[in-house]
């Protein structure tokens, strides 16, 4: 089971969406948000700050109604356990299996209270952040409705997990968890379907005939509310059938904004590898993660895990990998197949670097072998002056003796590729066509161009064409790579 989360255009459904309709709901929008601070001088403490009070616990048109958030349990540790001791009335939104064994990263239901204290840590901020506060993690949405938290709850599990249009009865993809609760999809999401109104009572509209009142989102990041409100007079009378994700749903989010997406990424690739990472500037850090983003959008990417996936692969060989041919079945699923694309890269993954690298202790001591001859060549022949594309290759055969005839045959197409890449980039010397070679072998195609390795970008800047920049950026990988051997060694020892 997968996860909608950042959705681009649906495979295997029409792509025409109906005409548009006079929207059957409206937006506000309230700017320059700011959160609560500890208050810790305070007697009379608030529970929200002065500029979304009425907004959640005023009336709506006249009507005292109560207020209610959608809370994702991925985005605060311990959840559960703590709307246990919150004293507020609460539900999953799963049931079941479901419950026991994703209860900790599934949706929640809260009914809201003023002056209550988790309530109170939902818009508080302190400086430095404390676990108890949750204003920047953007868990969830908030609800006004006079429907009691038993119906709302039964109403939007349905969305918790919905059947995809096109796909094949029995399809393991023919069922995706939709996270309409994430406040960054949800804000594009609810602003979209106005214009669909059979969307509209689908959400807006309980069994009853009992409206949800409002809708409303909230992005630390922007600092901004979006209020969704249906107009009854426009939404049908009954509610449609069943809700099926069709590709006018997956269109919403084809060109989402993703702030709050590109910051997880980026943390995410500070705790996957954190001595790799954690010397990249911010700006460094995002232009490897937008990166990823555009290559993923280009291939058509429609889940979160997708991206996370395309990043990983990347870190290990390279950031333009997949347009490197020399992994084909990675290219092919990453182009072809679709719904189906996450859970066959893990093992065709998996294959492709113990193919290519061989086990962990084997890719170490190529590697190491490697760098040992290479940094003794460049001592005894006074620097890449006498380098050249046969030294890479004879280099480059002692990291690779695990290779059989298939993959020694692909490595061999991959260096051609190489070569024509350096002469459409003018890259005529024999001594940097070599350098070319070497480090596309180590650092992947294109490593002078490749956000995972922006020094090598930042030295190539500071010439007018590539082959000058070479030796510079040659020099520095070599010091890297003194360095790493060092703190192998090291680890080793």
């Amino acid at each position: 089971m997968e996860d909608i989360w950042q959705l681009g255009a649906a495979s295997g459904a029409s792509d025409q969406h109906a005409a548009a309709t006079e929207p059957s709901g409206k937006v506000d929008l309230i700017s320059d948000l700011e959160p609560l601070d500890a208050q810790t001088e305070e007697t009379d403490r608030k529970s929200v700050p002065d500029t979304l009070a009425a907004l959640l616990f005023g009336a709506v048109d006249d009507v005292e109604m109560p207020t209610f958030t959608i809370l994702d349990a991925a985005k605060i540790t311990d959840l559960p356990e703590i709307l246990t001791g919150s004293g507020l009335d609460h539900q999953c939104l799963f049931v079941g299996d479901a419950l026991e064994e994703l209860g900790h990263v599934a949706p929640w239901i809260v009914r809201l209270e003023d002056d209550n204290s988790f309530t109170r840590s939902l818009f508080t901020l302190t400086d430095p952040p404390s676990p108890w506060t949750h204003w920047s993690k953007d868990a969830g949405i908030y609800l006004r409705s006079t429907a009691s938290l038993a119906d709302l709850c039964a109403h939007f599990r349905k969305f918790t997990k919905v059947r995809m249009d096109g796909v094949p009865d029995g399809d393991r993809t023919q069922w995706q968890y939709f996270r309409f609760y994430d406040p960054e999809q949800a804000t594009l999401y609810f602003n979209a379907i106005r214009a669909w109104p059979d969307r509209m009572a689908q959400f807006y509209r309980l069994h009853d005939g009992t409206l949800v009142d409002r809708i409303i989102t909230l992005s630390s990041v922007a600092a901004t509310a979006h209020i969704f409100a249906p107009d009854p007079e426009t939404l049908p009378a009954e509610r449609p059938a069943a809700f099926v994700f069709q590709s006018r749903d997956a269109h919403v989010f084809a060109s989402a904004r993703r702030p709050r997406f590109r910051q997880e990424l980026a943390e995410w690739l500070l705790r996957m590898d954190e001595p790799r990472f954690k010397p990249f500037s911010e700006d460094q850090l995002y232009a490897l993660v937008d990166h990823g983003l555009r290559e993923g959008d280009a291939l058509k990417f429609t889940f979160k895990e997708e991206y996370v996936y395309l990043l990983y692969m990347m870190s290990y060989f390279g950031g333009w990998f997949h347009k490197s041919g020399r992994m084909p079945e990675i290219s092919r699923i990453l182009v072809e197949d679709g719904r189906a694309r996450r859970a066959n890269l893990e093992p065709a993954f998996l294959r492709a670097h113990s193919d290519l690298m061989g086990d962990a202790d084997v890719t170490y001591r190529n590697w190491a072998k490697l760098f040992t001859q290479l940094d003794g060549h460049l001592t005894k022949a006074g620097g890449w002056s006498r380098f050249n594309p046969d030294t890479a290759r004879q280099l480059i055969m002692t990291a690779t003796p695990h290779l059989g005839d298939e993959d020694r045959a692909r490595l061999d197409e991959f260096l051609r590729r190489v070569e024509y890449d350096c002469d459409a980039r003018k890259v005529t010397h024999p001594s940097a066509r070599g350098v070319v070679l070497l480090f596309s072998y180590t650092m992947g195609h294109a490593f002078f161009e490749d956000p995972l390795f922006p020094w090598a970008i930042e030295l190539a800047a500071e010439h007018d064409t590539l082959e000058p920049a070479l030796p510079a950026i040659a020099d520095y990988a070599m010091k890297r790579g003194r360095k790493m051997l060092a703190d192998f060694q090291k680890g080793a020892a």
